[in-house]
């Protein structure tokens, strides 16, 4: 989107210098929002890969617990007072 950006800023510069423009400001108000909107899509790349790369980390967790290895039996509260 930012490269079709810089291409829009040289075809408006060119059409500038050899037609005119069609209303004041047309050409700064489309090359600022083309600029901005392919700023923000980059922005939203990042944020897609990184929630891709939290995907990716809670994929490999597994999906439920063994009850010999992570369970707590009532001994186990027993032994934890509280004062």
């Amino acid at each position: 989107m930012s490269a079709f950006a810089a291409i829009a800023v040289f075809v408006l510069a060119f059409r500038f210098v050899f037609y005119g423009v069609p209303f004041p400001g047309f050409g700064s108000l489309l090359c600022v929002m083309l600029i901005g909107f392919g700023i923000i899509r980059c922005f939203l790349g990042v944020v897609g890969e990184y929630l891709a790369l939290i995907y990716e980390e809670v994929k490999e967790r597994p999906t439920s617990s063994s009850p010999g290895k992570w369970a707590c039996d009532v001994v186990c509260v027993e032994d934890h007072k509280v004062f």
